[in-house]
């Protein structure tokens, strides 16, 4: 059951992760004037520490039997 929750936290965090650097790149980007810069940047931060995260996960749950 453990395993099954695990799993079920991955979409999330390949969905949220972009979603939150999105979100923190328009805010800078209003606030310093420079759209879509900052956006575009924390928006590929975003994709990439989602899916490392997942991977992390994924490694996790294979380890544990």
């Amino acid at each position: 059951m453990r395993r099954v929750g695990m799993f079920l936290t991955i979409p999330m965090t390949l969905a949220l992760a972009p979603t939150l650097g999105f979100l923190l790149g328009w805010f800078v980007d209003r606030l310093l004037g420079t759209f879509p810069w900052i956006t575009i940047l924390m928006l590929i931060v975003g994709f990439v520490a989602g899916a490392r995260e997942a991977w992390v996960l994924v490694k996790r749950a294979e380890r544990k039997p």
